[in-house]
């Protein structure tokens, strides 16, 4: 059975990485967008393939959702240098490895990052990553070690991974890819947490995601502030066009969302509100509460909406 991803909250970004939900099948290649009953049907729909997730009004599909994250990892250093080599290894939690190879250089550590098999255990299921990526933390030397105003990040060559479930004889399969991510820090200092009167600056040239149906999902041009403050991500405005290849392509912006995190840093939900604009000028909003309730509405017909009560979902990932 085809498998797809949650369809809701589009590109959130976590510290030094992005949460990418999106899913479906068949598709209009992403041609004229309209925010309408039929693709606001849609896109509930494929919000409630999410186990945990049950579509209020109309009926429900199976399904799963993806995250993917970099995490900086801290290694202490003695004094060296200003120019060394930089490896080593981060072993899955049930195989495979990551391997760090690279260089620091007068406050800069320019790093490749390859997936080998490299498994994390998800919910039920395990994910098994392929690929690499490039990761420049770009700084200037420091007293206390190097001054980090900005990382950036992109893919080579794309992701490759397999979500495998004991009850699935074959794995589900997913490609991703990302361009032109750039974090600039608050205060052009990593090590000074970033606020709401001094937020990180986040952009993304390009990203895409497709299931193991082929369908391509992707967002152009994101920006957004942000900070994170009680394992919280706080996006203050953000903004970008998401393609869905069923429903087309749509401007998406947003004035406030909060973005809990696990133990492990990884994304649990988002609340807040996100504002649709089709290409043909209709326009919608997408709410969602910490408790767990999606609305999406249409701004010029009070009769199409949908809602998704994924209260349940909370209650098995908490």
């Amino acid at each position: 059975m085809k498998t797809a991803a949650i369809g809701i909250g589009i590109i959130t970004l976590i510290g030094g990485g992005i949460f990418i939900g999106c899913g479906g099948s068949g598709g209009n290649g992403g041609g004229s967008s309209t925010v309408s009953a039929e693709s606001i049907a849609i896109v509930a729909d494929k919000i409630a393939q999410v186990s945990g997730c049950t579509k209020v009004s109309v009926g429900t599909a199976p399904l799963f959702g993806i995250s993917m994250k970099t995490t900086p990892v801290k290694i202490t250093k003695a004094p060296t240098p200003r120019a060394y080599p930089i490896s080593y290894t981060k072993y899955g939690s049930c195989g495979g490895t990551l391997d760090i190879e690279g260089t620091h250089n007068n406050g800069t550590d320019t790093l490749t990052a390859e997936y080998c098999d490299h498994c994390s255990e998800f919910q039920d299921r395990n994910l098994i990553a392929n690929g690499k990526t490039k990761v420049v933390h770009k700084g200037t030397p420091g007293i206390y070690g190097p001054v980090v105003s900005e990382t950036t990040i992109s893919t080579s060559g794309g992701l490759s991974g397999e979500f495998t479930q004991e009850a699935r004889t074959m794995p589900a399969t997913y490609q991703a890819s990302l361009q032109g991510y750039s974090i600039k820090f608050s205060g052009g200092n990593r090590a000074i947490p970033a606020s709401a009167s001094s937020p990180n600056s986040v952009t993304i040239s390009s990203a895409y995601f497709v299931n193991e149906g082929g369908e391509k999902y992707s967002v152009n041009g994101l920006k957004a502030s942000t900070y994170v403050a009680s394992r919280v991500v706080k996006v203050l405005s953000g903004s970008t066009k998401y393609t869905d290849p069923d429903v087309g392509t749509f401007s998406l912006t947003t004035n406030g969302m909060d973005i809990p995190l696990n133990n492990d840093g990884l994304p649990t939900w988002m609340s807040g509100e996100i504002q649709i604009s089709g290409g043909d000028g209709t326009t919608g909003v997408i709410k969602a509460t910490s408790t767990g309730i999606i609305t999406i509405t249409s701004d010029s017909d009070a009769s199409a909406g949908a809602q998704v009560d994924c209260s349940q979902f909370l209650n098995d990932i908490s």
